[in-house]
């Protein structure tokens, strides 16, 4: 890194391990602003090689403690790792910091605060747990300062647990564009892949570990089943191999339907989704596929079922309106494959490619307080001392992992 820099942006990230939107939206905004002159620099916590090859620099930025809140550490533990951070932030004229989930927030406020610095907070996260009542208020804090925004004007509210027909809880969003992800130069060779010809191609675009994913993939194998004259390939964007294990095992139950896992595919070749007939996504890959003409189911991420066809019967790729109620799937398919009302037709728009110039990123960062003002988070409570005093004997991973157990443990007794 330059031992000095005019303008530094930061990232505080989960990781950039995967290949999916959160990492796609680092690397798009990270061209931006590199084009714009500042430096740009991404901490996360998972470790891993990254899967964008724009993003590998950033492999010595992961800090495992990220993962959990300062004031689970020993103030001399805390002390430790805000050094090792600050340490590797050039002495900048200008810096802001920009958390993209809340599960971070807490070190970058502490962050923002030695460096008096902007922190806001644009959650890339499409459910989100709560973490208590002290980080509710601070995100209250932080959304009266104009300093909070999600990637829906459902996020952030849906996070705080107010109504969102309370006009005081009303966040805007902020869009992010979805380029760069499709690609002419990878050619797929259909005479030596595993996509079948002579069939309905159904592709699912997105990370099989979302909530929605094997719910739907269910709803689908009970329509190949009722369907055993239409021959499907499934075709799985995405890699989680637990979850592709079992969704494997549904599939074997049906004779007419050839699943076909592409793994993390980046970019993703323009053939490949030539040959779709429909796609099954949520969220930014929703709108990716409905953008490059395809047929598009898109699922409802907070009761994670079918919106509807984005463009036919439903404007939403995330959180369904007032006016789009739930559409079974079969429905959906019905409407696609036998009716013939909604069809595929991949294009490639004339704008694709062009870098985002994220206007409206600055625009809400200007409307923001001016006046400098951090959040300071209560020390320890007492229900969390066991967990930090664990932390320090056996590691708060496996205090992690032990709460796990317990809370399964709990769920089967109540049963």
């Amino acid at each position: 890194m330059d031992a000095q820099s005019r303008k530094t942006y930061i990232f505080f990230a989960t990781d950039v391990v995967t290949i999916s939107g959160a990492p796609l939206y680092y690397l798009n905004k990270k061209k931006y602003l590199e084009s714009k002159g500042w430096t740009v620099l991404i901490f996360s916590f998972v470790k891993g090689v990254p899967g964008l090859t724009g993003l590998n620099l950033y492999h010595k930025l992961v800090i495992p403690e990220l993962k959990f809140f300062p004031y689970f550490y020993t103030k001399k533990k805390q002390k430790k790792i805000i050094n090792i951070i600050l340490g590797k932030i050039p002495f900048s004229q200008e810096i802001i910091i920009e958390t993209s989930h809340p599960l971070s927030a807490p070190w970058a406020e502490i962050i923002a605060e030695k460096l008096q610095c902007k922190h806001f907070i644009y959650s890339l996260a499409e459910r989100v747990n709560s973490y208590g009542i002290d980080f509710y208020k601070y995100l209250l804090f932080k959304f009266q300062r104009r300093e909070l925004v999600g990637i829906h004007t459902h996020s952030i509210p849906s996070i705080m647990g107010k109504s969102l027909d309370d006009e005081n809880y009303k966040v805007p969003s902020l869009s992010v564009l979805p380029t760069h992800t499709i690609t002419n130069v990878a050619k797929i060779d259909f005479n030596k892949s595993k996509i079948l010809p002579n069939r309905v191609n159904i592709i699912s675009i997105g990370r099989p570990n979302k909530p929605y994913f094997l719910p739907t993939m269910k709803s689908f194998k009970n329509y190949a089943k009722d369907n055993p004259q239409i021959l499907f390939n499934l075709i799985i964007v995405g890699d989680d191999s637990a979850i592709l294990k079992n969704l494997k095992s549904m599939c074997m139950e049906c004779s007419n339907v050839n699943m076909v896992t592409m793994g993390e595919l980046f970019p993703i070749p323009e053939d490949l989704l030539a040959c779709v007939d429909v796609c099954i996504a949520s969220s930014g890959s929703a709108t990716l596929a409905k953008k490059f003409g395809l047929a598009t189911i898109s699922i409802d991420a907070k009761d994670l079922k079918p919106i509807g066809i984005l463009g036919y019967n439903a404007t939403n790729s995330l959180f369904r309106s007032e006016k789009e109620p739930p559409i079974e799937l079969s429905i959906l398919l019905d409407c696609i494959l036998k009716k013939k009302e909604v069809q595929s037709n991949f294009v490639l728009p004339e704008s694709y490619g062009k870098i985002e110039n994220y206007y409206s990123h600055f625009h809400f960062l200007e409307k923001s307080e001016p006046e400098k003002k951090y959040y300071r988070f209560s020390q320890v409570k007492s229900r969390n001392k066991l967990i930090v005093l664990g932390g320090i004997f056996i590691g708060l991973n496996n205090c992690n992992r032990i709460a796990k157990v317990i809370k399964r443990f709990k769920k089967v007794i109540l049963k």
